[in-house]
């Protein structure tokens, strides 16, 4: 299939999926996109299987196999949704949470790698299916990063407190970028391009992060002095895509974080620039462009997330039944990294008993998984364990965004999510 056939039998899916959830389903949209389109490729193949899909199932999952799902985040999409998600962030609201915007981002991101890593190994060793220590963190650091779309989404509608949409949406633009300097400096280990040394290590993750916060606001300080120099929205409009996406390629060459650096321009350019160097109609058109933007870019990946599973038929039959085993000791990593970064802000001396678990089950429990975890599995080079790695992945996604997304509303309340936000 040519870029423009798969292009248009993508939109058309997410066309279709999103007008049959308005009309008829009427649950959060990312959640409806993945379901429907799981239906649709487990279809697919029962009917392929029966001896009827008229080659339908052989033409998707021709384009699934050929499409590279991760060039098209990672070198793609990526840079536009963490630059929109950041865009909407307010500085200001950002700066009276940024010690635990900071500490979740960072501290809860290693130590969710560092359980979930080593949880991971020793299953594999208790199961008779030893991997190497290196490979477990991989998988961690794959699966540790947490996506704010559809968790937003449904807290959103639940009438989320704006203190907690900021923790939860700064914490996920930024540990985003932790996760991919992380999973690049432990597949440096695993395959020989990268030092084995703590200060190696050490210096490539800070040349990544500090690097990637100083092309940030490079990107926005050159955003800035242009925007201010033009009145055309077309104009403007181009001069943010272009920004981004030069900023993106180029944090490649430079040794830096790209994701961290189009974070960084999103927050300087939505709570900075925009105020200061264009007018209210431009402002609004900018945001609703790259509102736009996320919004069809995500509803397109959700449904190519739905329609990977076909990928995973040759997968092994245990590998299925490992992935349970990988979601519990997701879920414990995710839980006791939120506990230790409370315990860090001393949260325990501000909240009572009953919040601050009850917090800690919101961060957890919403901290789905999305995209980026396939598209940095999908990456990795062929060896012995992707296979593992890659089905433990997508089963983890699929039952985050399914399972715990459809389920928060059962779980928390509109007044219980009022009142953790006001308990500190």
């Amino acid at each position: 299939m040519s870029a423009l056939e798969i292009i248009s039998f993508l939109l058309l899916l997410a066309a279709l999926f999103s007008y049959i959830n308005e009309r008829f389903i009427k649950i959060p949209s990312t959640i409806a996109l993945m379901l429907l389109a799981l239906i649709f490729s487990l279809s697919l193949a029962f009917f392929h299987h029966l001896g009827f899909d008229l080659g339908y199932y052989k033409a998707v999952n021709k384009m699934i196999t050929e499409l590279d799902f991760s060039r098209l985040v990672l070198d793609g999409v990526l840079c536009f949704l963490l630059f929109a998600g950041a865009l909407s962030i307010s500085l200001k609201s950002l700066e009276k949470q940024k010690n635990q915007v900071i500490t979740l981002a960072f501290l809860a991101t290693f130590v969710a790698v560092l359980t979930i890593g080593t949880l991971s190994w020793l299953f594999f060793q208790l199961v008779g299916m030893p991997i190497p220590y290196i490979y477990s963190l991989i998988f961690a650091a794959i699966i540790s990063p947490t996506d704010p779309i559809a968790a937003l989404a449904i807290l959103k509608s639940m009438g989320l407190p704006e203190k907690l949409k900021v923790i939860i949406d700064g914490e996920s633009q930024f540990n985003d970028g932790v996760g991919v300097v992380l999973f690049v400096t432990f597949t440096g280990i695993a395959f020989g391009t990268t030092k084995p040394t703590a200060a190696h290590i050490a210096g490539m993750f800070l040349q990544e992060v500090i690097g990637g916060i100083g092309l940030g606001i490079a990107m926005a300080a050159v955003t800035h002095t242009m925007l201010k120099g033009v009145s055309q929205i077309a104009t403007q409009l181009l001069i943010t895509l272009a920004a981004v996406t030069l900023g993106y390629s180029s944090s490649e060459l430079l040794g830096v974080s790209g994701p961290i650096a189009c974070v960084i321009a999103g927050l300087l350019v939505g709570s900075y620039s925009l105020q200061k160097a264009t007018d209210a109609p431009s402002r609004q058109h900018i945001t609703n462009f790259w509102d736009m933007v996320n919004q069809i870019l995500v509803a397109v990946l959700f449904v190519l997330i739905g329609l990977e599973v076909l990928i995973l038929q040759s997968s092994k039959p245990q590998y299925f039944l490992y992935s349970f085993a990988a979601i519990l000791i997701v879920l414990f990593g995710r839980y006791l990294s939120i506990v230790i970064s409370m315990l860090a802000l001393k949260l325990p001396k501000k909240l009572k008993t009953s919040s601050l678990f009850k917090l800690a089950n919101l961060f957890t429990w919403s901290g789905l998984r999305g995209a980026l975890a396939i598209a940095l599995v999908s990456s990795l080079p062929e060896n012995q364990y992707k296979g593992l790695l890659a089905t433990m992945t997508y089963i983890i996604v699929v039952f985050s965004i399914l399972v715990q997304g459809s389920s928060i509303p059962l779980l928390f309340s509109p007044k219980e999510l009022k009142q953790l936000a006001g308990d500190d």
